[in-house]
């Protein structure tokens, strides 16, 4: 009788320690990873993976909009630069993470530019799940005022005037916003132009006020200090709208060039993986902190153009209608593809 009570007790143990292991997640029978319950997420701080340096815009935006989305996540957002090797370091560290949730990663245009330039670590559709779009970053067409035009029609008309790439752009970098965007302008009009590679953008700008090359596609905010002391003209803005921060210079489309159109997108992915339930709390909590008026306003300051409220499937949607368009652009581009 006391052997079959101890029995019992000993049964009664085992089983509430097993009951307490499975309650975190594992099992001792099994050594499995049990489904978490995923409507208690998040329960602790979240990391935000920035694959680039402190200061580009990806990390402006992050940090913009970081103190809002903790708020309306109940937790702490960290923000991690991991930049180098064009945005794969930090992108494949957010793919490799657990899909739970608390990694995620703050990417822009080059996690889908890059792939068709060189062989990276990560595919942008196959390993990260989309969640949220945070916003768009337009370039604008600017010339040194010794170019001697004013508008965008007068510059077509110079270029239409001059030997086929005669005319020279500062370029940052292959695939950048305004090599392609130059590529799409050139497309509508036939003018051919030479790109001249910058390793750096405060040499390109050098450049650009010194007339050393004839015009150059830049943000908004870097633009705007010399559009003001006229040491640069603007002749129209790449974006659906008119910048707040220079609201007299057209948009592509008002000039009669609507497909002249690449923006640099800023967003929000997680690992592939992670459960349906986190990516709407999460894509709910993002639009709730975009459409907030203090981000839009300080969107606005930037340069950046903010987002509509949107889905997670949604984003994904304009992702996948981008990853189509670049092959053709790339070609417009002259613009050699990795194999």
């Amino acid at each position: 009788m006391k052997h079959n009570t101890r029995s019992r007790r000993a049964f009664a143990r085992l089983l509430q320690a097993a009951l307490a292991a499975a309650t975190i997640g594992t099992s001792p029978f099994i050594g499995t990873v049990m489904a978490s319950d995923t409507s208690a997420w998040p329960q602790r701080p979240i990391k935000v993976v920035v694959p680039a340096a402190v200061g580009g815009v990806n990390d402006l935006v992050a940090r913009m909009i970081a103190p809002r989305l903790a708020r309306e996540l109940g937790q702490q957002i960290v923000i991690e630069n991991k930049p180098g090797a064009d945005f794969a370091i930090g992108a494949q560290a957010v793919a490799r993470a657990a899909p739970d949730g608390y990694t995620l990663l703050a990417g822009s245009i080059p996690l889908s530019t890059t792939p068709l330039l060189k062989k990276v670590p990560y595919n942008l559709l196959k390993d990260f799940v989309p969640v949220g779009n945070t916003g768009n970053a337009a370039v604008m067409l600017v010339v040194p005022p010794g170019l001697g035009v004013k508008t965008l029609k007068a510059f077509n008309a110079l270029a239409g005037s001059k030997p086929s790439g005669s005319l020279n752009f500062a370029n940052a970098a292959l695939g950048s916003l305004g090599h392609l965007n130059v590529a799409l302008l050139g497309n509508a009009t036939g003018m051919r132009a030479t790109a001249i590679l910058y390793p750096g953008q405060g040499a390109l700008v050098t450049d650009l006020l010194a007339g050393r090359v004839d015009f150059a596609m830049l943000s908004a905010v870097v633009a705007a200090p010399f559009i003001a002391n006229g040491q640069l003209v603007p002749l129209a803005i790449v974006s659906d709208k008119r910048s707040p921060i220079l609201p007299e210079v057209p948009t592509m489309k008002e000039e009669g060039f609507p497909d002249v159109n690449v923006v640099s997108w800023t967003g929000i992915l997680a690992p592939a993986g992670t459960p349906p339930a986190i990516v709407a709390r999460l894509n709910a909590a993002l639009m709730a902190t975009v459409s907030a008026p203090e981000i839009r306003s300080q969107l606005d300051r930037q340069g950046i153009d903010p987002v509509s409220p949107h889905t997670a499937e949604a984003f994904k949607a304009m992702l996948e209608a981008e990853q189509s368009r670049w092959p053709a652009i790339f070609e417009m581009a002259g613009i050699e593809r990795q194999p």
